[in-house]
């Protein structure tokens, strides 16, 4: 009796890391590649080690992705709430370069 081979290494039942898209430049990629933001007291606060609870929103931690995500109100959309202040999330990424993105808890691909 011949049986097919079939290949163990891409067992469908190993755990996947999850995908989120990013409201930037709403592109798919794992949820450690992405920045997750949140609004506290009604201010956009972005939370790198993903500890504060409620609905979040995921952003390429770049510029780019993030002036387009503040350009198209994309926080406020995905968040469901309106009008929150950026100021500390801009302030985040001022202070944000490429080399240190892997020590505030996100991978680096």
């Amino acid at each position: 009796m011949n049986t097919p081979d079939v290949d163990r290494s891409a067992d469908s039942s190993a755990p996947r890391p999850p995908v989120r898209t990013c409201v930037g430049c709403r592109a798919r990629a794992h949820q450690g590649d992405l920045l997750r933001v949140v609004v506290v007291a009604g201010r956009l606060v972005p939370d790198p080690h993903r500890d504060h609870s409620g609905r979040g929103a995921y952003v390429h931690p770049t510029g780019t992705c993030v002036s387009t995500a503040l350009a198209r109100k994309a926080f406020g959309r995905a968040l469901r709430t309106v009008g929150p202040s950026e100021h500390d999330l801009m302030e985040f990424c001022s202070t944000m370069t490429e080399p240190n993105v892997g020590s505030v808890g996100m991978t680096t691909r």
